[in-house]
């Protein structure tokens, strides 16, 4: 998936705090860092819980990547930790993010962001449950976020 946001009057720092704990999402049972490498380096342990399907969690490296004064880098990956195994109740997602934060040129009070997604929710789901995901729970968080 591949998102451009053009966002009025947000500045990189704002956006950082919004997603600091990962994405705001309401079916999410379970949240933490469990992790914290620095301040701009974490894990992040999420666990959702569907209607209609088996819970599934994420084990997640949060890394922001300031590469100028007006352009950073937020990358989300899936990782392995011995301390979070995966278990047989619980179905394992994986999720690669990666966006591109930066203050608008023409508009500097303005904030760009171009996100680049790969999710894979692992296990069986529904098709029709796929698509009311995709077309629905993506557009309210990021509405949230806003």
């Amino acid at each position: 998936m591949r998102l451009e946001l053009k966002i009025k009057d947000t500045t990189k720092d704002m956006w950082f705090e919004a997603l600091k704990e990962g994405p705001p999402m309401k079916n999410v049972s379970e949240k933490k860092v469990v992790k914290q490498e620095g301040p701009n380096s974490k894990v992040i342990y999420l666990r959702v819980s569907v209607p209609i399907m088996s819970d599934r969690e994420q084990l997640v490296h949060w890394q922001r990547i300031d590469l100028n004064e007006k352009e950073s880098i937020l990358l989300l990956q899936s990782i392995l930790m011995d301390e979070y195994p995966i278990t047989a109740n619980i179905v394992r997602a994986q999720m690669f993010k990666c966006m591109l934060i930066r203050q608008d040129d023409e508009n500097p009070k303005d904030l760009r962001v171009s996100d680049v997604s790969n999710f894979n929710m692992k296990g069986y789901m529904p098709a029709r449950l796929m698509n009311m995901a995709m077309t629905t729970m993506f557009s309210k968080g990021l509405g949230e976020i806003i």
